[in-house]
């Protein structure tokens, strides 16, 4: 079900992170769900910055953790994991830095966040997304508005373009798995905005938004 309430001005942004060398990839939708201009690769947090600036979206969101665990992981991830999603678990900041070559795209989302948070705030979890910054998982947005596990026999690729589809998005601007990921992102946003969302975690680890169907 699309629900077409939003303004036409509104802009959602998603970015999906990587590491140091294959960088950020960000796709922006609008209130009709059309792919605003060309999804790009960003290869500094400072160019999501400068993108912001260009577009001023309505909320971003992002494919990364949005704070550190005080432990081994963060309720918001434990949450999931009684849903049965499975997904990383975000160590501390001191023990994610023993290992770089694992961890080293959160410290890439951490910079993500940073540079979004220049000009959109981290959300905390209040009932409004808008004008904030907020953390989300693809995988975990596929779910629940699918409403059911992977295909065994359909990749993760084409199960996520047949999501889009389903939700009025053409994906043929997408040209991989990356820019599939950031315009789910970015379609969270815009179930977010307007209101069909769930907060899992708490203030202490930072929340992560899955949408709901309305």
């Amino acid at each position: 079900m699309i629900q077409m309430s939003l303004s036409p001005s509104v802009i959602a942004l998603g970015i999906d992170v990587g590491g140091a060398r294959k960088g950020f990839h960000a796709v922006a939708l609008n209130a009709a769900r059309q792919v605003i201009g060309q999804p790009s690769r960003l290869a500094s947090a400072a160019e999501i910055a400068s993108l912001m600036i260009t577009l001023n979206p309505s909320v971003v969101a992002i494919d990364a953790p949005c704070q550190w665990s005080q432990h081994k992981s963060r309720e918001a991830e434990r949450a999931l994991a009684r849903a049965g999603i499975r997904c990383f678990f975000t160590p501390s900041r001191a023990r994610a830095r023993r290992n770089l070559t694992f961890y080293g795209w959160m410290f890439q989302g951490e910079a993500a966040f940073a540079a979004a948070s220049l000009t959109h705030p981290h959300y905390t979890g209040s009932t409004s997304v808008w004008g904030q910054t907020i953390e989300v998982f693809p995988h975990a947005t596929t779910l629940a508005l699918t409403r059911q596990a992977t295909p065994k026999r359909v990749s993760k690729n084409q199960w996520r373009r047949q999501l889009l589809r389903s939700e009025g998005i053409d994906p043929s601007p997408l040209t991989n798995i990356d820019y599939i990921d950031a315009a789910l992102c970015a379609l969270t946003g815009l179930h977010a905005l307007n209101g069909n969302f769930t907060p899992h975690g708490d203030p202490s680890g930072g929340y992560l938004v899955t949408p709901v169907t309305p």
